[in-house]
């Protein structure tokens, strides 16, 4: 019986030898379910099986992502199993100690600047508003040689990486949003940095023809807990580029086991990381006071809705005139407070609707959605951020990764129960300033059917994080 050995191919795949195949499976085990027809009945049920994210059967060898080497060896010391490893991968050292002008590195980031130099690989889990950014600028500054791809998935985020980025490095690049980047430019500069939309690079990698996968020395994934799948676009990306250095930026991580491996495959494991509440004990992030409105119960609800789901969400929530007046009064409030409110809804709908009830009161307020154009979006954050405007509507397209320092008050007008979305509602306004320390956060307690439920499990999470007044 020969002994175990994993050779690692590059720095996407890994192979396990039969002997280690057999060790190391369980450590990449996941569970997954399948619909099967019922022969008896002709129903379809749902069948949970175990699946593991490495290839081969019983008694061969199979691949895995090199990402999970960690996780694996760490399983096998762990069960006294040695396995030899062979490393293949190229190194590429880093050449400057992180330094951007006008900056000076806070303890944390400096911890997080030294992971990246002892490691090739990683996420930075970082709360939104701890600068990120800055974080990922001092990275490059640490390897000036290097041609650096930065993968973003919304044209707001592209724009705010590359005005950040133009602050510190010459040769910073855009693809997406609009932006047409001409890649003879990009080829024949010695250290491009070139910032992309997820699905921008995706579609001209599809057509090259297998050049961009040895191009770029080194990648940055912003809001790299999208990176949860294979398939995805940015799966396919981190899969077929050969970068040997890989990191990415992210507040928050998967939960689910698939997501999780996989994650950690394409990009690795955690490195470096800064608790929102250790963010907040230090006074990098601002707090969250969040303040609960209840909402006043009409019993013909439950006959409009007959039961629905779908239907609470638009009676109850969308065209509920009673709660978006609450919304609207809470606008007009900060407004008159001399403070500035982002409202984020689900529905264009409902950010329609809100928009109108204040036109009927005299206040004008921008609503950003999908389909706004670019130079809308871009002059009302810009407006929002300088306090020249006081209120926002934004769909979930400003969900993640927009910063605005001078944000007072957020209503989270869109009830549901996604944990990470309330999280990332509270995210828009988390950056500190000279003069602000908390950010108010309006929420609603609905009283009805499904939406009672999702207020209790929303009011949960500031429970659990320690919000509530």
């Amino acid at each position: 019986m020969g002994k175990p050995v994993i050779t690692i191919l590059d720095v996407v795949h890994a192979k396990a030898n039969a002997n280690a195949r057999a060790i190391i499976r369980p450590a990449l085990a996941y569970k997954s379910s399948v619909w099967k027809r019922n022969k008896k009945t002709g129903r379809r049920d749902q069948i949970i099986q175990t699946s593991h994210l490495i290839t081969g059967r019983r008694g061969t060898g199979g691949t895995f992502l090199s990402g999970l080497m960690p996780r694996v060896i760490k399983y096998a010391k762990k069960n006294n199993r040695h396995i030899e490893i062979v490393d293949n991968r190229e190194s590429i050292p880093w050449t400057a100690m992180p330094k951007l002008k006008g900056i000076t590195f806070r303890p944390d980031q400096k911890r997080a600047l030294r992971a990246v130099r002892r490691r090739h690989r990683g996420k930075i889990v970082f709360p939104t508003g701890s600068g990120k950014t800055i974080i990922a600028a001092g990275i490059i500054s640490m390897f000036p040689q290097l041609r650096v791809l930065f993968l973003c998935h919304t044209t707001d985020l592209l724009f705010q990486t590359v005005t950040a980025l133009c602050k510190y490095f010459p040769n910073v690049y855009a693809l997406g949003g609009g932006s047409k980047t001409l890649w003879d430019k990009i080829y024949n500069c010695e250290n491009p940095i070139l910032v992309a939309i997820d699905k921008s690079y995706y579609n001209i990698m599809k057509k090259d023809g297998g050049e961009l996968s040895v191009f770029f020395d080194m990648i940055i994934v912003d809001e790299a807990h999208h990176v949860n799948s294979k398939d995805s676009q940015y799966g396919q990306i981190l899969e077929h580029n050969l970068a040997p250095r890989r990191y990415g930026l992210t507040a928050t991580v998967p939960t689910q086991r698939k997501q999780i491996l996989v994650n950690e495959g394409l990009l690795g494991p955690t490195i470096a990381e800064l608790t929102l509440e250790e963010g907040i004990e230090t006074g990098i992030v601002a707090k969250p006071e969040v303040n609960l409105i209840p909402v006043p119960y009409d019993i013909r609800m439950n006959k409009k809705c007959q039961g629905r789901f779908k239907k609470y969400y638009e009676h109850g929530v969308v065209k509920n005139r009673i709660r978006n007046k609450l919304i609207t009064d809470q606008i007009i409030q900060t407004i008159n407070n001399g403070e500035t409110v982002l409202t984020i809804i689900e529905r264009q709908e409902h950010g329609k609707l809100l928009q109108k009830m204040l036109k009927l009161k005299g206040v004008r307020v921008p609503f950003i959605y999908g389909s706004t154009i670019r130079d809308k979006r871009q002059l009302a954050l810009k407006q929002l951020t300088s306090r020249k405007m006081k209120a926002v509507i934004c769909s979930r397209v400003w969900k993640e990764g927009i910063n605005v320092p001078s944000l007072n008050h957020i209503i989270n007008a869109v009830g549901l129960k996604e944990e990470k979305a309330v999280l990332q509602a509270a995210g828009r306004g988390l950056r500190t300033t000279d003069d602000k320390t908390t950010v108010k956060i309006t929420d609603f307690l609905d009283p009805y059917k499904y939406l009672a439920e999702h207020s209790v499990l929303r009011v949960s999470v500031y429970v659990k994080k320690g919000w509530l007044k």
